[in-house]
This record gives structure tokens, C-alpha cells and sequence, in this order.
């Protein structure tokens, strides 16, 4: 039986999180009127004003982008948060053997921890270098069994090779996914597509084609904050806009993301 004391009287987040541990049924952790959300993709660490409806997220996939990130990542007391520890591509001239056993070490600290942000950035940095150091940390990742979110930026083709060859039995996330020509092939290999607000600025028949490019069982809404979009009013209104332009209820795809995203978020456990 639903406990209304419960639904009304402990903040959402807290709900949440005892319904991830397992510690209460799930119904008890959601109000009907109230589809708990993920944010497959964010930047705990750095956010220093949250998004309007922050407080109600039940999972956080939060990346943390380079060394001097990583240490505010791993203060965030906050057990919704599934911490993400990666060189981005941007920055891979600081991947070193030391920041390599800095990385080991934060993640033989967390087993929940996750790999990223990595990947490629056709517009920014040598590819070279940036090849080389994805290539690692999906070795890492491969190795230890952990997740992975990825920025790609114009290298898709290159990214996907990539991972043909890795085959990862461990779960990768493509944030800021956009380009539906190469959502089959992702697909195929299992990766989960995470969809930014930003994505608002296209029509919305492209918005409809993304949309229904990306199998149910790979998608992730994600904020990318504190980068979020000029306008962004919180996750739940993201949901809404998204639904305006490709059909699909918003309540809908808010479950569909969370569902995705507690399967990264148990893998990890």
C-alpha cells in the first residue's frame, strides 16, 4: 500500500534515492501525479546556482571533465549523483601517468563510479592526441567494468569505429546525441543517445526524426548544466518541449530516461 505520509512529508530526492537503494518500494517513491526524471548527463561539481527543478531529480549522471575537476565531483554529497571521473577531450594534453593513477584511484574509491566526460572534438585539439587518450580510458573502463560518457563532436565515424573494435560490454553514453544518420550503428552496439536542450533550436520535424531515430530502451534527457541553453527551465519543461515537437507525452519520455538511466546507474553499483 502507497504511504501518504511518505509521498508527502519526505522531499522527492530522498524518496528517490531510498527507491534506487532498494530500501522502499518504488511506488512509495513516487507520487501519482509525479514521473520522477533523470539527468543522464550534468556537472555536479560545478554547478553553483542548481536548474529549477534539480531538487527533484532521482538519478544525476555527473561528469567531471579534467584533474582539477575531480576533487569538487567527489565532494558533492549528494547520493542521487552517479560521478563520472574523464580527461575530455579538450583537455587531453593533461593526461599523464599520474593523473591516470589519480583516476584509478577515485574510481577504487567509488564502485559506482563511471568514466567521462572522454571522447573526440573535431573542432578543438589534436585528434592524435585525443584518439590516444580515449582509446585509454576505454581500456580503463573495459578493464574495471565502468561506464562511460562520451562527447563527440564531429567525429563520429572515428568514434564508431572505435568502438566496433572495443565491442564494450559496459555501458556508454553519447552525450549531446544529435545526428540521426549514425543512431542505427550506435544503437547496434548497445549505446545509450542522451539529448541536450539545446536541440530545441532545430524544427520540430527534426526534432521528430532524432526522435524517433533512437530506440526507447537507449534514451537519456540530459541538462549538460551548468551549460544549459539561454530559457532552460528545468528538466520537466525540457520533457514538455521535446514532446511538442515529436508527439511523444512528456510523462513518457521522463520514464523512459529514468528506467535508462537506474540500468547505468545499478551496472555501476
Amino acid at each position: 500500500m502507497r504511504s501518504s505520509c511518505r509521498s508527502s512529508c519526505m522531499p522527492l530526492s530522498t524518496l528517490y534515492v531510498q527507491a534506487l537503494a532498494g530500501t522502499i518500494n518504488a511506488e512509495d517513491a513516487i507520487p501519482r501525479n509525479m514521473q520522477p526524471f533523470a539527468d543522464g548527463h550534468a556537472h555536479p561539481g560545478e554547478m553553483t546556482q542548481p536548474y529549477q527543478d534539480y531538487g527533484e531529480a532521482g538519478i544525476v549522471l555527473g561528469c567531471a571533465s579534467r584533474p582539477e575537476d575531480w576533487r569538487n565531483l567527489e565532494k558533492v554529497d549528494d547520493p542521487r549523483v552517479v560521478r563520472f571521473y574523464g580527461v575530455h577531450p579538450w583537455y587531453a594534453d593533461e593526461w599523464s601517468g599520474s593523473v591516470e593513477e589519480m583516476l584509478r584511484s577515485l574510481l577504487s574509491r567509488d564502485p559506482r563510479a563511471g568514466i567521462g566526460e572522454i571522447g573526440l572534438d573535431s573542432h578543438r585539439g589534436d585528434e592524435e592526441k585525443q584518439i590516444a587518450v580515449l582509446r585509454r580510458q576505454l581500456g580503463i573502463a573495459s578493464e574495471l567494468g565502468r561506464a562511460v560518457s562520451i562527447h563527440d563532436l564531429g567525429c563520429e565515424k572515428v568514434l564508431l569505429d572505435i568502438l566496433k573494435e572495443l565491442r564494450p560490454s559496459f555501458p556508454v553514453v553519447l552525450h549531446a546525441f544529435s545526428r540521426e544518420c549514425y543512431s542505427r550503428p550506435f544503437a547496434e552496439l548497445g549505446c545509450f543517445m542522451s539529448i541536450n536542450p539545446r536541440i530545441l533550436s532545430r524544427s520540430p520535424e527534426r526534432i521528430s526524426r532524432l526522435m524517433d531515430s533512437i530506440p526507447e530502451g537507449l534514451l537519456l534527457l540530459e541538462s549538460d548544466a551548468p551549460w544549459t541553453p539561454k530559457g532552460f527551465l528545468g528538466m520537466r519543461r525540457f520533457a514538455e518541449q521535446l514532446s511538442e515537437a515529436c508527439g511523444i507525452s512528456a510523462e513518457s519520455l521522463l520514464k523512459t530516461s529514468y528506467d535508462n538511466a537506474r540500468r547505468i546507474a545499478e551496472w555501476t553499483v
